[in-house]
C-alpha cells in the first residue's frame, strides 16, 4: 500500500470512529482538513515559498529574493561573489586566470606583444614601421602615412617631415644646435662638454676649440 493510501486509511478510520462516536461536527471537519492537506502533500501539490517569482521555492532557492538566482540559472565562467546556480560554488570552475602583465603596461589579453610597453590597444601606431603599436592588425592608419622626406616617420610623428635626418630616434648632436633633431620637444642641452653664451646660441657663433 502507498504511502498516501495508508494516511488516507487511517484518518478516514479515525474520522468514521469519531462519526460512530457522536463527535462533534467541528471535530470531524478537522479531521478532514488533516486529511486533505495530507494527501495534497504527497501528491506534491503544496509548495514552499516563491518570493522571488523565479519558480524554485526557498527551501532549494539559495537567494529567494532574486529571480536570476536559482538551481537552473546559468553561472558565469569566473567567480563574482555570486553563486548563481545555488550550487554552493561561484563560478562554473572554467574560468582561466588573467595572465601577468609582462610588459607593465595595463594591457594582458588584449595586448598583441607582452614583452614590449609600448605596443598595446590605443597606443599611438607608426606608419610604416612594421610594428602594430596599437594591435589593430595594421600597421599605421592610412590617412597618417604621408612621409615627405622618406625616412620611415610620417608626418604626424615627425617634426620635420622635409629632412629625413631629423625624426624620432634620430642621432642628437651633443651640443645644441637649434635643431630638434630626434623630435624630443628640445634641443640637446645635457650632453655638451663645455660653457656655451646665449649670445653664442642666438648668433650661432661656436667656437668649436671650446668643445673637444
Amino acid at each position: 500500500m502507498k504511502k498516501n493510501q495508508l494516511v488516507l486509511f487511517v484518518l478516514s478510520a479515525i474520522a468514521l470512529g469519531g462519526c460512530a462516536a457522536g463527535g462533534s461536527a467541528m471535530s470531524i471537519t478537522m479531521l478532514l482538513t488533516a486529511l486533505s492537506l495530507t494527501m495534497a502533500i504527497g501528491c506534491g501539490q503544496v509548495h514552499d515559498a516563491d518570493e522571488d517569482g523565479d519558480g524554485f521555492g526557498s527551501t532549494i532557492d539559495c537567494d529567494d529574493r532574486n529571480p536570476a538566482i536559482h538551481p537552473e540559472a546559468t553561472e558565469p565562467t569566473c567567480p563574482d561573489g555570486v553563486d548563481q546556480n545555488c550550487d554552493g560554488i561561484d563560478g562554473d570552475g572554467l574560468c582561466n586566470p588573467a595572465p601577468d602583465d609582462e610588459d607593465g603596461d595595463g594591457y594582458t589579453f588584449d595586448d598583441c606583444d607582452d614583452e614590449d610597453a609600448s605596443i598595446f590597444p590605443g597606443a599611438d601606431d607608426f606608419c610604416g614601421d612594421g610594428v602594430d603599436q596599437n594591435c589593430d592588425g595594421v600597421d599605421g592608419l592610412p590617412e597618417t602615412c604621408i612621409d615627405e622626406d622618406g625616412d620611415g616617420y610620417p608626418a604626424d610623428v615627425d617634426c620635420n617631415d622635409d629632412d629625413p635626418t631629423i625624426h624620432p630616434g634620430a642621432t642628437e648632436t651633443e651640443c645644441p644646435d637649434g635643431i630638434d633633431s630626434d623630435c624630443d620637444g628640445e634641443d640637446n642641452w645635457g650632453a655638451c662638454n663645455g660653457m656655451l653664451d646665449i649670445e653664442d646660441i642666438v648668433l650661432g657663433e661656436f667656437d668649436e676649440e671650446r668643445f673637444v
